[in-house]
């Protein structure tokens, strides 16, 4: 610790030195880019010497000089960056379990919804839905799920099909981490009918076919483990539920392998019938089909059936 402490005292005072040049010149433009470029130098080595938030002060630093410029596009990108040096260090810190008032991840979050701005008034929302994505895995990855999904929501407004699938796909991953099952449901039913429009059931090995099966699997689940059951469902969910009970029903289950199918139809039975012996087998031989989120539903739908029906032996 000392010798960080040591090494960013050091750093500090050039920062400092840096920061008098610009005040004894009076901030005149010509010297303004001389400015920035040694502060870009400095955030550089302090980010190479593991000083994550010197680094993200002195490219904030940096982005004040680009301002005064009117370099919109590389003072966003200075902002980004001391975004990313705030974010880090916020995290290393948490990986330490040290003691953290929050300010730095205050600081990044703020330094990123500064930079999406920027992106949007210069109308490249494409840039502004990459920024919303990479402060939304970063908030997810510190657990801050539910802030994660505005961004991620954010993301997908901004982007154009079938780009915007992945960005819809985590905010419903979002929604269910945070069990908000009837919200995770909708926007399953949104994510649906666009991919529908795309056409993606033309192909049984496009992206959007891929989408359609995981849309699929999920919304069955969450039909299956709503509590109460809804007295009214919707008729595509009824469609849905129908393609993988009847015989020759299969209007909106036609992405799913003939397995999978299967073992949904076998399921519904067994949840229906409550019939939980049939139930425990079906668990198993699904799991190894499903994604992490969806096997935390299948969890959720067994439980919620051993609690209606008298365990069987």
């Amino acid at each position: 610790m000392e010798a960080g402490a040591g090494g960013g005292e050091s750093f500090f005072d050039e920062y400092q030195a840096i920061s008098n040049k610009l005040k004894k010149r009076l901030l005149r433009k010509p010297n303004v880019p001389e400015a920035a470029e040694e502060f870009g130098r400095l955030a550089s080595r302090l980010a190479q010497s593991e000083l994550p938030e010197y680094a993200g002060l002195t490219q904030l630093a940096r982005a004040r000089c680009l301002e005064t410029l009117g370099s919109r596009t590389a003072e966003t990108d200075a902002l980004i960056a001391a975004a990313r040096q705030f974010m880090l260090a916020h995290q290393e810190q948490s990986d330490q379990h040290a003691a953290t008032s929050g300010a730095q991840l205050q600081a990044a979050i703020a330094l990123y919804n500064a930079a999406i701005r920027h992106q949007l008034s210069a109308q490249r929302g494409l840039l502004a839905a990459r920024t919303c994505l990479e402060l939304a895995h970063a908030l997810r990855r510190q657990g801050r799920t539910r802030q994660a999904l505005l961004y991620f929501q954010d993301a997908a407004d901004l982007q154009t099909p079938p780009a915007a699938l992945e960005s819809r796909e985590l905010a419903v991953r979002c929604q269910l981490e945070l069990v908000d099952l009837e919200a995770a449901l909708s926007s399953l039913d949104d994510m649906h009918t666009a991919l529908e429009e795309l056409g993606g059931s033309s192909s049984a090995h496009s992206l959007t076919a891929r989408y359609l099966r995981w849309c699929e699997v999920t919304q069955v689940l969450l039909l299956l483990a709503a509590e109460p059951p809804a007295s009214q469902p919707k008729p595509a969910h009824t469609r849905l539920l129908d393609g993988l009970t009847k015989p020759d029903g299969r209007h909106r289950g036609g992405h799913l392998s003939e397995c999978v199918h299967l073992l949904f139809q076998s399921l519904v039975l067994a949840v229906r019938r409550r019939h939980l012996s049939a139930l425990y087998r079906l668990e198993g031989d699904l799991r190894p089909h499903l994604d992490e989120s969806q096997r935390h539903l299948l969890d959720r739908l067994v439980r919620q059936v051993e609690t209606r029906v008298p365990a069987q032996k």
